[in-house]
């Protein structure tokens, strides 16, 4: 398998699990380790829930350490894939076994590189989010994929955050007024001043960054001109309403009906699917004929698991952006 497939396989197993346990998720993380990035039990490379002596009494444990014979490479700890939590804790472990590569796992994947002379909140970290086609994504496979270069992963990730870094001021800096300097100073080249400030009376310069959300007092936009398919709107609007937590019981109820989801977006089937046995879900994506009709990915509303219909075309669309402003704007609940 290329950095690219492992990675995309990685993304697929965290969108399945990001609501399970967290003893669940490590599991899949150490077959991670051993099966896609080539380190074995056998050999003793994979140390799993390693006690760590604190004090003279307490002890503490770590998920997972990488390592070389007898050498820790790094560390890694696992929380649960929604939560943002575990800074303090890896940081403490690097602290208490002199290590200096740490990872930690929970709704994204940060990656520290310990300095024993900075303070907790100067030490430089690197996220990774759990996104498909991301070549942050294939470099934390390339670069912790065994044989593990600890050199090569602190260059490569001070260096990518470097250039983030930069990437960040340049934006800043590209204004309206910066383009029209720049434009003043190589015309000035070849044309008279008032000859370019003529022209640029004529002409108006507009920046705005991609991806921008839009405004829900914007008008609807025009499906043709609309470049994200609507299968991933709605993967993408059901996602964050997820992670928000922000639909009723009464409305999931309602997504979960056929007849309102007919009349709503016009699609003949559940938006929304209850997952009463994990173990069912292969089962529960499918129709009657055996063919997939959800996706895969298991979304968390008031308590409950749920998977979301696959079955959105651009026969959908209108309905479907329609409905989506109506419940952004406090109308549907």
């Amino acid at each position: 398998m290329t950095h690219k497939e492992k990675w995309e396989k990685i993304v697929e197993l965290h969108l399945q699990q990001q609501y399970l346990r967290e003893e669940i998720v490590q599991k899949t993380w150490e077959n991670i380790f051993s099966q896609l990035f080539g380190y074995t039990t056998l050999f003793d490379e994979i140390d799993i829930q390693r006690s760590i002596q604190v004090g003279s009494t307490e002890r503490v444990v770590a998920d997972i350490i990488i390592k070389d014979k007898e050498k820790d490479l790094f560390i890694v700890e696992i929380k649960q894939q929604t939560l943002d939590t575990g800074d303090k804790q890896l940081l403490s472990y690097l602290k208490l076994l002199r290590v200096d590569i740490g990872v930690l796992i929970n709704k994204k994947i940060t990656v520290f590189i310990f300095d024993y002379k900075k303070q907790d909140h100067e030490q430089i970290k690197y996220d990774v989010l759990f996104d498909r086609d991301s070549t942050d994504g294939e470099l934390f496979v390339e670069l912790f994929s065994k044989p593990f270069q600890s050199e090569r992963v602190r260059e490569l990730i001070i260096q990518k955050k470097n250039s983030n870094k930069h990437v960040q001021e340049i934006k800043e800096l590209l204004n309206e007024e910066y383009i029209r300097d720049l434009f003043k100073a190589e015309l000035s080249k070849k044309y008279s001043q008032n000859e370019i400030i003529e022209a640029l009376k004529q002409i108006e310069f507009k920046i705005s960054e991609k991806h921008k959300i839009v405004d829900k007092k914007d008008p609807l936009p025009d499906p043709i001109s609309r470049p994200t398919k609507i299968g991933q709107v709605v993967q993408n609007f059901f996602s964050k309403a997820s992670r928000e937590n922000s639909i009723s019981k009464e409305l999931i109820q309602k997504l979960c009906d056929k007849n309102y989801c007919n009349l709503k977006f016009n699609i003949s089937l559940a938006v929304l699917k209850e997952v009463f046995d994990l173990n069912q879900i292969d089962i529960l994506r499918k129709d009657s004929h055996g063919y997939a009709r959800y996706y895969k990915e298991l979304y968390k509303y008031n308590g409950k698991i749920y998977i979301l219909c696959s079955q959105w075309t651009t026969a959908h669309e209108r309905k479907f952006y329609e409905w989506k402003r109506l419940f952004e704007a406090n109308i549907i609940t």
